[in-house]
């Protein structure tokens, strides 16, 4: 005879058995009836089975059997579930999957929570995923996925970069200004500049280096090469002087010129070459300047001054009287004169006429 009374899971419910009886006056019949009474949930119910045998003057004999139903099994989630570890950049995290769940007594839903816990920066955590999978008498099953988000990715520079260039020394650009994003948060650009010194002042290096620089130390780098040459000659400061054509006694001094450089100081050095004429106060002077720069490059300016001596010599000291009337016995002697010139030296001859007068002691003396 079945037990009067068993405890069987939702799952596993035995079926009822098929029972017969005797009679010691003939036959009997066995009849069987099964009553369900629903308990807390829809796995959890009461079987009552009853048996009955009839003999043919309806004597009745019964047996029951009450089956206690539970439901103490948890759903199974549904296909291959999540890796319970993995490791993702924090510019690639999968999407959490969907699963679902069966339950041997019914129907089971399925929820899912993430948390998330940081780690030492923005772009370093870890989410833990869990998915719970209830059946309608609060047996659950659960799933624990655990990634382990990294940030080793370096943050990408925005636009166009900079190119290395040469520059003229008066020319130099500014730098940049870049930016840089990063797929795990943002990112911050420093920039420095280091110059190395050429041959001269306005001949250098400029290594430009900017350095993005995201939330979890990841670093990405720019270099520019900016190569200065001091190719521009210096200026003279002002008017600069003109040809001329002057007198051997008005030659004015040379002009003192100056020099400006776009890309440091200039010195002006000077040079005067003399080329004579036909004579002593008639020649050429070519004077030059030239202004160089710290690197070496040059300007230069030419003036000529064309001499001439056209002013005549002058006697020194006070003239003999252009004309005097003397006695014959007492005739002065002619005068010895000097003379002096601007543009060099003067020599002077003397030349003496006489022109008889009506009687020898009657005469005139020209002195020239």
């Amino acid at each position: 005879m079945p037990a009067a009374s068993i405890t069987a899971s939702c799952g596993n419910v035995p079926a009822a058995a098929t029972l017969t009886a005797t009679d010691a006056c003939g036959t009997a019949t066995v009849t069987f009836a099964e009553t369900r009474t629903d308990g807390a949930c829809a796995g959890s119910y009461t079987l009552t089975r009853k048996w009955t045998a009839t003999d043919l003057c309806g004597n009745t004999a019964e047996h029951t059997q009450v089956v206690n139903v539970t439901d103490t099994q948890a759903p199974v989630f549904a296909g291959t579930l999540p890796a319970a570890s993995i490791n993702a950049s924090c510019g690639n995290i999968p999407t959490a999957a969907t699963l679902t769940a069966t339950d041997a007594c019914g129907s089971a839903t399925v929820t899912f929570a993430e948390t998330k816990t940081d780690g030492a920066c923005a772009g370093s955590y870890t989410l833990t995923r869990k998915w719970t999978a209830t059946d309608l008498c609060g047996n659950t099953a659960e799933h624990i996925q655990v990634v382990n988000v990294t940030d080793t990715q370096a943050p990408v520079f925005t636009g166009t970069l900079p190119s290395n260039i040469t520059a003229s020394c008066e020319n130099v650009p500014a730098a940049a200004t870049l930016t840089a994003t990063d797929a795990c948060g943002s990112a911050t650009v420093t920039f420095a500049e280091t110059r190395t010194d050429g041959a001269c002042a306005g001949s250098y290096t400029l290594t430009r280096k900017w350095t993005a620089t995201d939330l979890c130390g990841n670093t990405a780098e720019h270099t520019q090469i900016v190569t200065v040459q001091d190719n521009v000659a210096p200026t003279f400061t002002g008017t600069v002087p003109a040809d001329i054509a002057i007198s051997c006694g008005n030659i004015p001094t040379a002009a003192t010129l100056t020099a400006t450089d776009a890309c440091g100081t200039a010195t002006v050095t000077f040079a005067e070459t003399r080329t004579d004429g036909a004579c002593a106060g008639s020649y050429t002077l070519t004077r030059k300047w030239t202004a160089t720069d710290l690197c070496g490059n040059t300007a230069e300016h030419t003036q000529v001054v064309n001499v001439t001596d056209t002013q005549a010599p002058a006697f020194v000291g006070t003239l003999p009287a252009a004309e005097l009337a003397v006695s014959c016995d007492n005739i002065p002697a002619a005068a010895t004169l000097t003379a002096t010139d601007a543009c060099g030296t003067a020599t002077v001859t003397f030349a003496e006429t006489r022109t008889d007068g009506a009687c020898a002691g009657s005469y005139t003396l020209t002195r020239k």
